[in-house]
């Protein structure tokens, strides 16, 4: 008679197709959780770009007011926040859009005497050229307090620059400087 003889199934070392299945669905979600990490780190740097030019138009402003205060474009009446008793130049309230010194301007960064050109910067392109950028979504607000009302000698000054991210919303950048009357 002869003998059927039937392999055994135990020694085979391979993949069902569930295994298979199994380490696919491993593999793809690792990618994907390596894709979001790239592009978190692309939002990143770009939010830290915005930041850096925010904290220095921030603190841009108040350098300003400190040398217009010191050459004496503006007198102490003219570092408030409000037009009454009409100064010449004073800080309005609110968010205000950026506006650019032009060169043959005497205008003040900030004030309501502006160029009523939106500030920009320069950069390079991904070719290498420069290329001029507008801060259309980048706004000021400069508030001015007495520190002591028994003391008008003293205002602290809080410039907080606003930025704006489509779709995502925004984000402010504040610097706190104090000026005195005198230098």
């Amino acid at each position: 008679m002869n003998k059927i003889q039937l392999k055994s199934t135990k020694g085979n070392k391979g993949f069902t197709l569930m295994e298979a299945l199994i380490s696919t669905v491993i593999l793809t979600v690792g990618l994907l959780m390596v894709l979001a990490l790239f592009a978190k780190g692309l939002s990143a740097t770009q939010y830290a770009q915005q930041d850096m030019i925010a904290k220095q138009k921030a603190r841009e402003q108040l350098e300003a007011i400190y040398s217009a205060r010191n050459d004496g474009r503006i007198t102490w009446a003219n570092i408030t926040n409000t037009p009454q008793p009409a100064p010449a130049i004073y800080f309005p309230s609110g968010f205000n859009p950026l506006y650019r010194i032009t060169d043959s301007s005497t205008d003040l960064v900030g004030s309501n005497n502006n160029s009523g050109v939106t500030d920009f910067i320069v950069t390079r392109d991904v070719n290498g050229n420069f290329q001029k950028v507008n801060l259309n979504n980048y706004t000021r607000q400069v508030d001015i307090q007495l520190v002591n009302p028994t003391d008008p000698t003293l205002k602290q000054i809080t410039v907080t620059v606003r930025v704006l991210t489509p779709g995502v919303g925004s984000r402010d950048y504040q610097v706190i400087g104090y000026v005195s009357q005198t230098q």
